[in-house]
């Protein structure tokens, strides 16, 4: 009886964890954001997304975001070639430089992991990411003419890195 008594009071020291993944995955994934209404707003694309258990969000939450960083890609490197101002154009180059040489690979490289349940890789690519959409954004003291798209990024990102921190969180205390 004592193993059953101690399984008990565990599970009750730990309510949060246990409601935390039972809730409503993209609320309880988009709440702790750094953006919740963005996030929702992003990540909702129609209703049956909410839904979605919790092992979805992930997959859901890096297409997306890896399709908007490949269009925001695309818009910086047509501005670049436009750009006849050689400092704005040498900006857009470092932000075309930051995306291919590292957030889309590191898209790819997350969704390897994603396959593979290996939930602490894509948090932790999913921080490399939002490093490098960051990192393009700081070559612009008032924001980049793409920032509105920058955000989305990041806020799927972090959407991503939320899920799979609470999927890695699940995998170590359910055995999954």
């Amino acid at each position: 009886m004592a193993p059953f008594s101690l399984l008990f009071i565990i599970f009750l020291s730990t309510p949060s964890l246990f409601l935390t993944i039972n809730a409503a995955p993209v609320d309880d994934v988009c709440n702790q954001t750094n953006n919740p209404s963005l996030c929702i707003k992003s990540i909702t694309f129609n209703e049956s997304v909410k839904k979605e258990p919790l092992e979805n969000i992930p997959k859901i939450a890096v297409e997306l975001s890896n399709f908007r960083a490949f269009i925001t890609e695309t818009t910086i490197e047509s501005l670049s070639k436009k750009a006849t101002d050689p400092n704005v154009k040498a900006h857009y180059d470092v932000c075309v430089k930051i995306y291919k040489d590292t957030v889309l690979p590191m898209f790819k490289a997350a969704k390897v992991d994603l396959t593979a349940k290996r939930y602490t890789d894509v948090e932790k690519k999913s921080g490399d990411i939002l490093a490098g959409v960051s990192s393009c954004e700081a070559e612009f003291v008032k924001g980049s003419p793409w920032n509105e798209d920058s955000a989305v990024v990041g806020v799927l990102v972090d959407a991503l890195r939320v899920a799979a921190k609470l999927l890695a969180k699940k995998k170590m205390y359910l055995g999954y």
